[in-house]
């Protein structure tokens, strides 16, 4: 059965390192919206059954090899006499307390990025020691994050063709032992490319280069990029941290026949980076029969709010067999190994919550590659699943099937950034809890002809409505809708879908209708998808897609007097083109950009001319008229002639570097000022090829921004503007703000920023005597404040001023401290629980009459 349903595309960003609640959820024939949006654009779109509706594959064991791939040993047994060592400082305090914490749904984090010293930056090639021998020219390099549980790096890579790679690692021994080799031309390192190292436990990771000759050294780049440091080994038993304490271990459940061995056997985790974090969830493997004989290709089904980008994807490890050898036992099983060396992102469903990607290193010998079943899920159903919530460890949990619904999964319980999921299955729980972590897991569905438990859907969400640990229900994203994007990899005997939706060409465009939204998809990276609209009258054409791949539209029409491209002007990464369209065809090109993949949706929209607005210019003429901008922000804009001139006014409210630019086609001038005259600045080719491009230091005020086309250049361009603010107030104790007075009781207040997550404010009080003083923040910021003494000795520490068991308590974020201090030097430390820059004001108030001197 088919099922059409109004679909509003909604202006909302999705976080994937959300926290995921369940804030309401409605049959899914019966759907209405629980939150306000402002509302884009709404179109019908068509979703339900396939031609593949049924189809089952059943799973297989990857036949075990009986030859064991040799030891592999470093060329130099002590690499430490010439290791070139990049050392890192101990994490901050700041570093420490927003991230080493245990997430309790969603992606599990479990480390962080650093960035490099100074004196790390750059080519690295002649900082290393190279060493002949018999067969070429060998360096070693050595990161080492202090306190790391385990490490890894981003970096620049380029190796020429007969170059290799042995990773290693430090052991308690101390020992090393190599973790990792890489084959440069079989892992594709020959050209210069961003590359993941493996992941090695401890604090520290090693790398043998192997290059085949002294010439080959030109052909040879590594700059290192980013640290990645871990909260937790790679891996060694864990015990059970979690925060439920009713999960089972899947050998548990195998041991009494709750699930088969072959299906714990299909289930992995992943770990993976992703903006700054480090992140682990659950994937499992799908079998693909039709492949070849002796041809296991390593497809890997998780969920899109995990892993949703190529970036991502590049980072995977998988970790195959992360469990324990015996039910209740603490040893990990001696079949436990990783897959490191990234994936390709293939295909990702948002609505559904899956992606699917493609190991670049095969799995293990040995693991089985689960049967999967396009198939309606019915309610009654006994549903079984293996996961890795946190700390890792592989856990069983099941329960029954209750119907398909409509899901806002929103990041708290106010219902903010949400995303409507669509035709999720629900499982009530009845054995095990969900945690965070195990986000990817598949949902397993028993067909009684065989015998046999089918992949039938990914673990995406589990309502708050029950206590965390008790019962509750997860939801699933449901195979049968993903499995038309992803059937050219899958590859099982069924009707094929069309092999391109829409034409490669021109003459074999698709044609869309003005204010229309249309489903794309990208299926390589050499797929394009050509659309043709017409337009009767003169108006302003709008077009450009949404979805989470990142494309490149090109629009051109008959005569060659139109001729636009843009990449990333719209939401995310998708392009945005805005023009003034005389009547006439149209064509329009959209591709995937950098490789990228997958479905998206074309959105057409015109608004015709009229002879109230043929007159009206998109952005005023002068500063009185001048269109209003926010920080980082993107507009779009238009020279309709040569005399033609745009005004923009943007408000700065604190002092910081401010970069104003344009892309696009356009041959454009700029030119800031500011209200006193005492900002005037003329740029007009310093942007990307003809487009000007300003930055400077803003002081707080309002400035104008006047954007005209060079000579007599007319057309569209987009403004960008970037902002980064000034650090008000140091960050360590040499660069603090000092407060101080000789007064036996005063006050003071100032205004402060934490400018992001790793930010602090440090501040030196000096007291003239002995003292009884309160320090406490104001506002919307959640404050954490610490004061300490001179030399760094914590004294008193404060989060939030009500306590969490205080239900009388109005709830407030900012933190209060007070202490009685001696005469002295003391430091607070403030710092905020906040994605984006953020307000607070600090107050300290002193009272030396409540004290005995």
């Amino acid at each position: 059965m088919v099922k059409s349903r109004t679909k509003c595309l909604i202006n909302h960003q999705v976080h994937t390192n959300r926290i995921v609640d369940i804030v309401k959820h409605t049959q899914y024939n019966t759907f209405n919206t629980v939150v306000v949006f402002a509302l884009v654009l709404c179109f019908f779109v068509s979703s339900g059954g396939t031609s593949a509706e049924g189809l089952r594959v059943s799973g297989a064991f990857k036949p075990s090899l009986p030859d064991v791939a040799p030891q592999v040993n470093l060329a130099f047994t002590r690499p430490y006499i010439f290791e070139y060592k990049v050392y890192l400082p101990r994490t901050t305090s700041v570093e420490r307390d927003k991230f080493h914490s245990i997430s309790t749904i969603g992606p599990q984090k479990i480390g962080i990025h650093r960035d490099l010293p100074e004196r790390y930056r750059g080519e690295l090639k002649h900082s290393l020691t190279w060493r002949k021998r018999d067969d070429g020219i060998v360096a070693h390099l050595l990161v080492h994050s202090p306190d790391a549980e385990s490490v890894r790096f981003l970096a620049d890579l380029s190796l020429p063709v007969g170059a290799s790679l042995n990773f290693y690692e430090i052991t308690t021994s101390p020992h090393i032992s190599v973790i990792h080799s890489y084959d440069v031309h079989a892992q594709g390192l020959e050209e210069s490319s961003k590359f993941w190292s493996p992941i090695a436990s401890g604090e520290s990771i090693g790398v043998e280069i192997l290059l085949p000759d002294e010439a080959s050294k030109e052909h040879f780049e590594l700059k290192l990029l980013k640290i990645a440091h871990g909260y937790e080994r790679s891996f060694t038993a864990a015990t059970n941290v979690q925060e439920c304490t009713n999960h089972i271990d899947v050998q548990c459940a195998i041991d009494d026949g709750d699930i088969s061995e072959e299906s714990v056997s299909t289930s992995m985790r992943l770990r993976y980076e992703s903006e700054g974090v480090t992140y682990a969830c659950s994937g499992t493997i799908l079998n693909v029969p039709n492949d070849g004989e002796d041809v296991w290709i390593p497809y890997i089904m998780t969920a899109e709010h995990c892993i949703s980008t190529s970036a991502e994807a590049d980072s995977v490890v998988a970790y195959w067999n992360y469990q324990y050898e015996q039910c209740g036992g603490t040893s990990l099983s001696s079949d436990y190994t990783s897959t490191p060396g990234g994936a390709d992102l293939l295909a990702t469903y948002p609505e559904g919550d899956q992606t699917l990607i493609r190991l670049r290193n095969d799995a293990p010998a040995g693991t089985f590659f689960s049967g999967w079943w396009v198939s309606d899920v019915e309610s009654g159903e006994t549903g079984i699943c293996s996961g890795h919530p946190t700390p890792g460890i592989k856990k069983f949990f099941s329960g029954t099937t209750t119907g398909n619904f409509d899901v806002n999964v929103c990041a708290d319980e106010d219902g903010n950034d949400c995303e409507l999921l669509v035709d999720l299955i629900e499982l009530e729980l009845e054995n095990g809890a969900i945690e965070g972590g195990a986000s990817g897991s598949a949902l397993r569905i028993n067909h009684p002809e065989d015998n046999e438990d089918y992949f039938v859907g990914v673990l995406s969400a589990k309502s708050t409505d029950h206590p965390p640990c008790e019962g509750g229900v997860g939801y699933f994203g449901e195979f049968r809708h993903f499995y038309p994007d992803v059937a050219q990899w899958l590859g099982a005997e069924t009707e094929p879908e069309p092999d391109d939706v829409h034409g490669d060409t021109e003459d074999t465009a698709t044609v869309v209708e003005l204010q229309s939204g249309t489903e794309g998809l990208i299926n390589d990276e050499n797929d394009i998808d050509y659309f043709e609209v017409t337009v009767e009258q003169v108006g302003t054409l709008v077009i450009y897609t949404t979805g989470s791949i990142d494309t490149t539209g090109t629009v051109t029409n008959e005569d060659g007097s139109v001729d636009l491209t843009d990449e990333d002007s719209g939401n995310d990464l998708n392009f945005l083109i805005n023009f003034a369209a005389d009547p006439g065809t149209y064509s329009i090109k959209v591709e995937g950009n950098q490789s990228s993949t997958g479905s998206y949706i074309l959105v057409v929209e015109f608004e015709v001319h009229n002879e109230q607005n043929d007159d009206l210019d998109d952005h005023g003429d002068t500063e009185d008229t001048a269109t209003p901008l926010e920080l980082d922000s993107t507009t779009v804009g238009e020279i309709d002639d040569e005399e033609d001139i745009d005004y923009f006014e943007i408000v700065i409210d604190r002092a910081g570097t401010l970069k104003i630019f344009t892309t696009g086609d356009l041959d454009t001038t700029g030119t800031v000022t500011n209200e006193d005259g005492t900002v005037d600045i003329f740029d007009d080719d310093s942007g990307e090829d003809l487009n000007f491009s300003i930055t400077f230091d803003a002081a707080v005020g309002t400035y104008y921004i006047k954007v005209e086309g060079h000579s007599t250049s007319t057309g569209t361009y987009t403004l960008h503007t970037e902002f980064e603010a000034h650090d008000d107030h140091g960050d360590t104790k040499e660069s603090a703000t000092t407060i101080s007075s000789s007064a036996r009781n005063w006050k003071f207040s100032t205004v402060a920023y934490i400018n992001n997550a790793f930010d602090q404010d440090v501040f030196e009080l000096v007291f003239s005597r002995k003292t009884k003083i309160t320090i406490y923040t104001e506002g919307e910021t959640d404050t954490v404040g610490r004061l300490t003494n001179l030399n760094d000795v914590d004294i008193v520490e404060d989060d939030d001023i009500c306590d969490e068991n205080d239900e009388d308590c109005e709830e407030n974020l900012n933190f209060s401290l007070t202490y009685t201090v001696d005469e002295g030097t003391y430091y607070l430390y403030v710092s905020g629980e906040i994605t984006e820059k953020s307000e607070y004001t600090l107050k300290i108030e002193t009272d030396a009459d409540q004290v005995s001197e």
